[in-house]
C-alpha cells in the first residue's frame, strides 16, 4: 500500500473528511489558539487535495518541517505523574483504543488530545497539568529552515491538523488492508506481551 497504493492513493479529504476537519477546528478554537482561520486556509490550499501516500505520507518537505513528526514525538507516549503511561490513539503507539472503525478511532483521538488532562514534568522539572494538545511546541523557522514564516505563525494548530491527518491515514490504511480488524488483534498481542 505504501509503495504502490494504486487506486488507494485517494485525496486526504476522503480519509480525514471535511466533517472531521470542522470538528478539529472547533476543538482548536475552544483551546483559544490563534491562527485557526489561517490553518483552515492552509488545509484547503495545501493538504486536503493531496494524495494520502504519494503526496502526504511520502512528502519529504513535510518531514523537513516536522509538522507530523514533532507532534508525534511529544504526544505519542506520555509518562504522566498521575496516570502512568498514556498513548495517543495511533497505529504507531501502544494505544489499545478501538481503531477498527474510523469513527471509534476519531472519538478516542479527540478525547486524548483535547479532553484528557495529564500531569507531566515540564522544563526545569516543573510539574504541569495540561491536555496533550497543550504539549505541542512552536516550530521555529530558525531551527527548521524549511518552515515558512506563515507555517511558523500557525505551527501549533498546523501540527494538530497534520498529526490528525497522519494518524487517520495510518488507521485507514490498516483497516483497508485488514478490514476484519486482524491488525489490531496482532497489535494488542504485541503490546500485551511487552507489559
Amino acid at each position: 500500500f505504501v509503495e504502490n497504493p494504486g487506486d488507494g492513493d485517494v485525496p486526504v479529504s476522503a480519509v480525514f473528511t471535511p466533517a472531521m476537519f470542522a470538528e478539529l477546528k472547533s476543538l482548536m478554537l475552544t483551546e483559544g489558539w490563534s491562527g485557526i482561520d489561517a490553518t483552515e486556509k492552509y488545509w484547503c490550499k495545501n493538504i486536503r487535495d493531496r494524495k494520502i501516500m504519494s503526496e502526504f505520507i511520502k512528502d519529504k518537505a513535510l518531514g523537513s518541517k516536522r509538522l507530523a513528526s514533532m507532534p508525534d514525538r511529544v504526544t505519542n507516549t506520555l509518562n504522566t505523574l498521575d496516570q502512568g503511561t498514556v498513548n495517543r490513539p495511533t497505529v504507531i503507539s501502544c494505544a489499545l483504543a478501538d481503531m477498527t472503525q474510523m469513527e471509534s478511532w476519531w472519538a478516542a483521538w479527540k478525547t486524548f488530545m483535547f479532553e484528557m488532562s495529564v500531569q507531566v514534568t515540564g522544563k526545569g522539572g516543573k510539574v504541569i497539568t495540561t491536555k496533550p494538545s497543550g504539549l505541542l511546541p512552536l516550530i521555529k523557522k530558525d531551527k527548521y529552515p524549511a518552515v515558512t514564516e506563515e507555517e511558523e505563525a500557525i505551527s501549533i494548530p498546523l501540527q494538530a491538523l497534520c498529526i490528525a491527518v497522519f494518524d487517520a491515514i495510518l488507521v485507514h490504511m490498516l483497516n483497508t488492508l485488514s478490514p476484519l480488524g486482524g491488525w489490531q488483534e496482532l497489535k494488542r498481542s504485541i503490546v500485551e506481551s511487552m507489559y
